[in-house]
């Protein structure tokens, strides 16, 4: 195998040599002896509902592929490389399972779903309640600084203040709405330049994109605490200043 991890066949309980033929999970990327997968017929740790996988994420070399119907194809030496731009449908739903990480159960079929529909449109009230630390959250960078400018450009208006929430408001349900397909957008877009990788590139690529950032949003909201705190304390610190300086 490409690590130096002992690999553990949960169907079995023993270990995947060297020279095993195995298959990794499309769901929960646990690899499986390929004998004990057609034995199975799906994933075997324990609470994992995945019945299709990849030979692609972890042994690029494996001459085996298991269809979503369980069977068993073989495949030709010279091609392997390109497995999984040639199985297209399995691929791109394990390249997107590997790139969303956390809540794939949630996205992945809302992204089946918006790729059938004329108006890709699905609430997010994630999306909607957190705004832009929703879009770092979910590494979509670009849209979080469109968020942040359109927040700082609303604040800055001459208007009232009640009308400047009730914008923003607005802008954050329309973030609820858009955010599925927006995050879609960005998960294919790194799926097919993931698909478009070979070996240890492809691997390193989807590892880059994949999951979530939890540190850049907490960080984010602390400064922006910590900012806010000081603009409403400054005034009332310098008040009180000048009644002690005054006496």
């Amino acid at each position: 195998m490409s690590d130096n991890n002992i690999k553990i066949c949960p169907y079995c309980s023993s270990e995947i040599a060297e020279n095993n033929d195995y298959v990794i999970c499309s769901v929960c990327r646990t690899p499986h002896h390929t004998e004990c997968w057609r034995k199975n017929k799906r994933c075997a740790k324990a609470g994992c509902t995945g019945t299709s996988t990849s030979s692609g994420y972890g042994k690029t070399d494996s001459p085996f592929y298991i269809n979503t119907n369980n069977t068993l194809s073989l495949q030709k030496q010279e091609t392997l490389e390109n497995s999984l731009t040639k199985d297209s449908v399995v691929a791109a739903d394990f390249v997107r399972t590997a790139l969303v990480g956390r809540k794939a159960e949630y996205y992945i079929p809302k992204f089946r779903k918006m790729d059938k529909k004329t108006i890709p449109i699905s609430f997010n009230l994630w999306a909607f309640i957190l705004g832009w630390y929703w879009c770092l959250y979910r590494k979509m960078y670009f849209l979080a600084l469109v968020y942040i400018a359109s927040q700082l450009y609303v604040f800055g208006l001459p208007i009232k203040w009640y009308y400047k929430y009730l914008i923003m408001v607005g802008v954050f349900f329309v973030n609820g709405l858009s955010g599925n397909y927006l995050y879609k957008i960005r998960i294919d877009r790194c799926c097919k330049k993931g698909l478009n990788l070979k070996g240890d590139k492809r691997s390193d690529y989807i590892s880059k994109k994949q999951g979530v950032n939890i540190i850049l949003p907490i960080v984010i909201f602390v400064l922006v605490s910590m900012v806010s705190l000081i603009q409403q304390y400054v005034p009332v610190a310098e008040t009180i200043y000048n009644l002690i300086t005054a006496n």
